[in-house]
């Protein structure tokens, strides 16, 4: 398969949205507990980009053999399938080599760090197939903003914070002939949950931005994403309520001390994000619009790891 197709299968311009998640965990990790370990941010940093490539190209798979509507962008442009003319040998190839090297990578991760990391990246790993394959995939439902949003920016950004800390840290789990206890330090998941909370708004915003611009394909093609359920105008009212989720959280974080108050500079970007949702609610298209979501994404998660920098140098 030539480079050029595997990254478009892979969509590889869209990594960010797992990249800066997992930069965000790894400088909150530096700022709040002052360590890092390489080797398992190594480990995890290739067992998540490959896993991550392995669910895009699953997905792209499974539009190109599910769709009904055989012609338009999506169809012909969008999907590296169609564009290359790619046999589904190769492709099937391509995704299983990305699944091994996602899980042995996963593998040695946990061997770095303890057995916990296993029940979270089995998880991850059951959530990514569920979302992209199965006879209801995620992405075909309601749920796919929701499923994305969590998965994506908010268990990228713990499992890249967890692995660099001591156990205990984040979270205590006791068990015994008797009873299993769990224990939550409060202020320091509060703290990564509002660091992580732009990034899971934009990332479902993302995903709500693509249903949007697809709604007239997925009718055709059977798939009753949430806009196709509740409505173009629902959607939109959404769509604005998850920038203003977004840009709440970190001046959240900053008043209650769990984050630097650079965090702040997120605030900056309110004027270039309100003009590209403005753009986006007069026309919602795949090749026009679609791409300001991104931009809004990268926008926002940028200035969030910056400001986290910023916090880390300063202290």
């Amino acid at each position: 398969m030539p480079l050029s197709a595997f990254l478009s299968l892979v969509e590889i311009r869209t990594k960010a949205a797992s990249v800066l998640p997992f930069l965000i965990g790894t400088l909150y990790a530096l700022y709040r507990f002052r360590t890092v370990r390489f080797l398992p941010l190594l480990l995890f940093f290739v067992s998540m980009l490959a896993f991550d490539m392995f669910t895009t190209g699953l997905n792209n798979r499974q539009d190109h053999r599910r769709a009904r509507k055989r012609e338009g962008f999506n169809f012909e442009k969008h999907n590296a399938i169609t564009h290359f003319n790619l046999n589904a040998r190769t492709v099937d190839a391509t995704l299983a080599i990305l699944f091994i090297l996602a899980a042995a990578t996963g593998i040695g991760l946990v061997f770095s760090t303890d057995w916990f990391v296993l029940l979270f990246g089995a998880a991850a790993f059951a959530a990514g197939l569920a979302y992209s394959s199965g006879p209801l995939p995620l992405s075909r439902t309601p749920l796919g903003e929701a499923a994305s949003g969590i998965a994506m920016g908010f268990g990228i950004p713990f499992l890249s914070c967890y692995i660099h800390t001591s156990p205990g840290t984040l979270f205590t789990l006791e068990m015994n002939e008797y009873a299993l206890k769990l224990a939550l330090p409060f202020h320091p998941l509060l703290g990564l949950l509002l660091i992580s909370a732009p990034c899971a708004c934009c990332i479902a915003n993302i995903m709500l931005a693509n249903n949007l611009c697809d709604m007239e394909d997925d009718l055709e093609n059977k798939r009753y994403t949430l806009p196709v359920v509740a409505g173009k105008s629902r959607g939109l009212l959404l769509f604005h309520l998850l920038y203003v989720g977004a840009f709440a959280c970190l001046p959240a974080a900053v008043f209650f001390g769990t984050a630097p108050w650079p965090a702040l500079l997120v605030l900056v970007a309110i004027p270039k994000v309100a003009s590209n949702v403005s753009i986006f609610d007069k026309t919602q298209t795949k090749k026009d619009t679609f791409g300001l979501s991104v931009q809004n994404f990268l926008i926002i998660s940028t200035l969030t790891a910056v400001s986290l920098g910023i916090g880390v140098l300063l202290s």
